[in-house]
C-alpha cells in the first residue's frame, strides 16, 4: 500500500525547519553561542523545536492511501 503525506504534514515539516533555523539564529546572535566552541549546545537548542514540532505533527497530521489511477 502506497502512502502520501497530508498537506498538514508538509506544513509541519516547513515550520519545524524554520523554527530550528530561528532557534540557531537567536542562539548565535542574542546569546553569543559560537559555532566552533559550543556545537553541542547549538545542536541541543536546535533539537527543542524539532522534537516539539515532531510530536505535534505526529498527533495532528497524518498520511493517507495514495490513489494512482
Amino acid at each position: 500500500m502506497d502512502l502520501t503525506a497530508d498537506v498538514i504534514t508538509w506544513v509541519f515539516i516547513v515550520v519545524i525547519m524554520l523554527a530550528m533555523c530561528g532557534a540557531a539564529l537567536v542562539a548565535v546572535t542574542q546569546f553569543g553561542v559560537d559555532f566552533r566552541e559550543d556545537r553541542l549546545l547549538l545542536i541541543g537548542v536546535m533539537c527543542v523545536p524539532g522534537v516539539i514540532g515532531s510530536l505535534l505533527g505526529y498527533w495532528i497530521s497524518g498520511y493517507r492511501v495514495k490513489n494512482d489511477f
